[in-house]
């Protein structure tokens, strides 16, 4: 849910910040789903679409992400970008369709797998 917003897109061994669009309900960001340390993957053109590790997140930003050593191979325009870890996303998604968390501190998601391939979240307050 996280585009590239370059009409040139980026070369490899790019090392400044990228645009990027969000496609997230409400009040997420770009940030909010790849947070700095996260690795980001795309599709690499040049190997078929294979979706490949890109780099890791060193600048979060809200229509913003950075790769400070450098992309491992070029992205164009609309590249989606994902991440390992889902988590953030799944979260930001829930958010914008009305999850409220009452107390952060609490707070606690759990994944299981419905023996269809298809991955389910759980949120829950442990307080």
């Amino acid at each position: 849910m996280v585009r590239i917003n370059n009409a040139a897109g980026y070369a490899a061994g790019h090392t400044a910040a990228m645009v990027v669009d969000d496609y997230l309900p409400a009040a997420a960001t770009a940030a909010s789903v790849i947070p700095d340390g996260m690795e980001i993957w795309a599709k690499n053109a040049v190997q078929g679409n294979a979706v490949q590790f890109l780099g890791i997140q060193t600048g979060a930003g809200a229509t913003a992400s950075r790769v400070a050593a450098g992309l491992n191979f070029a992205v164009a325009d609309n590249d989606e970008l994902y991440v390992v870890d889902p988590a953030n996303l799944a979260f930001a998604l829930a958010s914008g369709r009305g999850l409220v968390i009452a107390d952060p501190a609490t707070f606690g998601a759990d994944l299981s797998e419905d023996g269809r391939g298809n991955i389910i979240w759980y949120f829950h307050d442990i307080a």
